[in-house]
């Protein structure tokens, strides 16, 4: 899924031959706000180059800070769990009136959907002072010595697996489907105000973050998606196996 605010910006051009004069000069500001936001102190700042190389390669420690400063709490991704079944639920009841699909594709499509994983806010290691602590146990860097950290760095991450590695940050404002693993992933900095708070209106967060989540969830099922995963690949194999046997009885 691309930034949420595209969307935004797109209709907005879309719509601009039947806007009037107000709207015209808050999408100007809108505009002007986002320039200025990318070209502070220069793209080239010192601060902003030690700042990505930090967040980069100390991804853990970094997402820590942020989920403090956040107030991030486990019961956010409660909710939001529930509401991934919820739009689960509501996706596999849907198939019985797409009345194009016959029933061995519809089984099909709820197995896969049923085993769409979900990472929702942050991995557990972010909030877990004790695995933090032995995730950079061996790693000893100086606050006078790039070059020499970051060959320390390039060691300490080579050959490095993680199994539960995350496809964005914590604070990123996104949402994906990762195809290879059939599974969705709602970052903390996604449900945060205006998107989402427990105190809105359970509508209101259905109308945001349920969309969002059930687009990410069709993903699975798109030009891309209908191909990439163990679980579609067994799909298409059935699905063959299946028009195959109906062929022979016939």
């Amino acid at each position: 899924m691309t930034g949420i605010s595209s969307p935004i910006v797109f209709s907005t051009e879309h719509e601009s031959a039947n806007t009037d004069d107000a709207t015209d000069k808050a999408k100007q500001y809108y505009k002007s706000c986002i320039n200025q936001g990318s070209n502070l102190l220069g793209s080239d700042a010192k601060w902003r180059f030690c700042l990505n190389e930090t967040v980069t390669y100390l991804r853990y420690a970094t997402w820590a800070l942020f989920i403090q400063e956040a107030s991030f709490t486990p019961e956010i991704i409660q909710v939001v769990q529930n509401m991934i079944e919820d739009v689960r639920t509501a996706f596999i009841d849907n198939l019985e009136n797409l009345s194009w699909l016959d029933a061995d594709t519809r089984y099909l499509i709820q197995l896969k959907t049923n085993a769409i994983k979900s990472r929702v806010g942050y991995p557990e290691i972010v909030t877990n002072k004790t695995l933090l602590n032995n995730e950079y146990e061996a790693l000893q860097l100086s606050e006078l010595d790039y070059l020499g950290n970051f060959g320390k760095i390039l060691h300490f991450h080579k050959n490095y697996v993680n199994e539960t590695k995350w496809y964005s940050t914590p604070s990123t404002v996104n949402s994906w489907h990762t195809y290879e693993m059939n599974e969705i992933e709602i970052p903390a900095g996604t449900l945060r105000k205006p998107f989402f708070h427990p105190s809105f209106p359970k509508y209101v967060n259905y109308g945001i973050i349920g969309f969002l989540i059930g687009h990410e969830i069709s993903h699975g099922f798109d030009t891309k998606g209908k191909k990439d995963s163990v679980i579609t690949f067994v799909m298409i194999f059935c699905c063959k196996y299946v028009r195959i046997v109906n062929f022979r009885q016939n």
